[in-house]
């Protein structure tokens, strides 16, 4: 351990924890009607988009079809086994990266791109 890195606390690992649930929560929320899209292009192959008056892309036109026959509970299908199935690596991965970071953290404070690098492959390593 480096003459500055500090002995993990309590305190500090349950913020870390949380902090990596909270965020974890966040991005699978952000992220789930365009996984539902992708599972259903995945299954059914590409959608004929009913209407032809839809502007924009593929997926938006996808999210708009499921919207209206499906509404929210269609876009957001399979959020919670999701996050179920994530929680943990989430929350390791903010602990561990943090408490990589105290470790390799050099005498006046600073991380290098290696150090960086290497917490964040530790904490990916220890998550998965």
């Amino acid at each position: 351990m480096s003459a500055n890195s500090h002995p993990p606390n309590s305190k500090n690992v349950l913020c870390n924890a949380a902090a990596g649930a909270a965020a974890g929560v966040v991005a699978a929320t952000f992220v789930c009607p365009l996984d539902v899209i992708k599972t259903r292009f995945q299954v059914h192959g590409l959608p004929k988009l009913g209407d032809a008056n839809i502007k924009g892309s593929l997926i938006v036109g996808s999210l708009e079809q499921i919207f209206k026959r499906e509404g929210m509970h269609g876009l957001y299908c399979g959020l919670s086994p999701t996050v179920m199935a994530l929680l943990s690596n989430w929350v390791i991965y903010f602990t561990m990266y943090d408490q990589l970071k105290s470790f390799l953290c050099s005498n006046d404070h600073k991380l290098s791109v290696g150090a960086n690098v290497l917490a964040a492959s530790g904490a990916g390593a220890a998550s998965n």
